[in-house]
């Protein structure tokens, strides 16, 4: 059941970057959201539920694998789609694979306009943000 718990909550970003993009469409893009607090909130409740888990006795590799899992399956999307495909896909696989991490990402944007880095590089950044974040919960833990 643990098993269950730690891959159903990987789906969490997800919901954050729904509620983001909810958000601004209803505002008409006209307000700005906290991004930076977003993001800073969204790693914290990652680390409290790695915290969490990992207290239930859970053990460390299998807290941050699963945990991460929906997240390396979403880079993975990623990457054929930038990388394979060229562009993103119009549909709700195209859609939900920028959802996800739309919450860590949008201030790792501003590495975009800084410099060349590609837009992979930084969904690679994202996602090893989450699981150094899930890392430190676990750590926490112990």
């Amino acid at each position: 059941m643990t098993n269950i718990k730690l891959i159903a909550f990987g789906f969490i970003p997800f919901l954050i970057g729904w509620a983001m993009e909810y958000v601004a469409q209803l505002s008409s893009y006209t307000t700005s959201l906290p991004v930076l607090l977003i993001c800073v909130l969204t790693l914290a409740i990652w680390a409290a539920a790695a915290f969490l888990f990992r207290k239930t006795g859970t053990p460390m590799y299998k807290v941050i694998l699963l945990m991460n899992f929906i997240g390396f399956i979403d880079l993975m999307l990623l990457g054929a789609q930038e990388l394979i495909i060229g562009h993103y896909l119009f549909n709700e696989i195209g859609i939900w694979s920028q959802y996800f991490y739309m919450p860590v990402m949008v201030p790792m944007v501003i590495l975009l306009w800084l410099s060349s880095i590609p837009l992979f590089a930084i969904y690679c950044a994202c996602f090893l943000s989450l699981v150094f974040a899930s890392f430190i919960g676990c750590k926490c833990a112990a």
